[in-house]
């Protein structure tokens, strides 16, 4: 097989309900130039009899196998290293793509060479695939996604594309036992190294599995979830040389991610504080996400999602 211009990666493990639709979501794409590599991290169901079973009837897809579980951030790892194709879509195994994705997502790439990743809105549904809600239709520039990531994640999963050779070159890998913010992580780490956007258009169907590891991190919400989400914004900070009074960072960090995990209130007086030694450090650094940060701050506070 020729080199593909797209790679769609698929991490799979024990996926034997949803993972045929994910394929065929993907082999009904209006962009074709694609292989579709799925790594199955040791399942004990039907999934690799699935797996197996379209692999024969389509020569784009490849199987490759963990010989035992060895979790998400080593399967991704590996989809990086063995993808073949000049930009890699992330999927995951019980989500669906609308049609239009691949198309859009490798336009926009192809035209904005400064442009190392991208993302999109999603629709959510249940088990049985039904329409449950949409996210608001939004679009965030290269500053907007900057701004925003030093506070929570806007980039959707299974609704990016990223350039595979800025991701080897800079050798970025998702961490190990980050606790479902795995993503977030890598995301901010690729935004060292290049700009990413957030279009306006669907890309995805993303699925509510009441036993998916989404709502047992929610059920859970152990310390050690709220400790890497607090290490992902302590990187954000670092690695834009933005630096916040010790003690005011590790008691903002902490309230902030029970807030955001586990509801209730913070103190604001606080909280302001941090937000303005942010600020105050962004513009004397000239920052050139300034005025997005200062925007998307002030919504928060208005707003109170602290």
């Amino acid at each position: 097989m020729n080199q593909p211009t797209v790679t769609v990666f698929i991490p799979c493990y024990n996926a034997e309900r949803f993972i045929s639709e994910t394929i065929d979501s993907i082999l009904g794409q209006t962009y074709q130039d694609f292989e579709i590599l799925i790594i199955d991290d040791g399942s004990t169901d039907s999934s690799r009899d699935i797996l197996e079973c379209y692999a024969k009837k389509d020569n784009r897809i490849r199987i490759m196998y963990n010989k035992v579980n060895r979790g998400v951030a080593y399967t991704r790892n590996r989809g990086i290293k063995e993808a073949r194709g000049k930009y890699l879509a992330t999927m995951d195994s019980d989500d669906m793509a609308t049609p239009i994705r691949l198309e859009k997502e490798v336009q926009y790439l192809d035209k904005h060479k400064s442009i190392g990743a991208i993302s999109g809105c999603l629709y959510m549904i249940d088990e049985k695939g039904r329409k449950l809600s949409k996210q608001k239709k939004v679009a965030y520039n290269a500053n907007e996604v900057k701004a925003h990531m030093f506070f929570t994640n806007v980039i959707v999963n299974s609704a990016s594309m990223y350039r595979l050779d800025i991701v080897r070159k800079y050798n970025i890998k998702y961490k190990n036992d980050y606790h479902g913010v795995e993503d977030y992580m890598f995301w901010c780490m690729l935004l060292t190294y290049t700009n990413i956007v957030v279009m306006d258009e669907y890309f995805v169907y993303y699925r509510i599995v009441q036993s998916g590891l989404t709502c047992t991190n929610r059920r859970e919400c152990n310390s050690e979830r709220i400790r890497c989400n607090d290490e992902v914004h302590k990187y954000m900070l670092t690695s834009n040389n933005i630096h916040v009074n010790k003690r005011l960072l590790n008691y903002c960090l902490s309230q902030y991610s029970v807030s955001a995990f586990q509801g209730g209130l913070v103190d604001t007086v606080i909280m302001v504080i941090y937000f303005i030694q942010i600020l105050t450090q962004a513009r004397l650094m000239k920052k050139i996400y300034f005025s997005e940060l200062r925007s998307c701050i002030i919504c928060m506070l208005k707003n109170q999602k602290l």
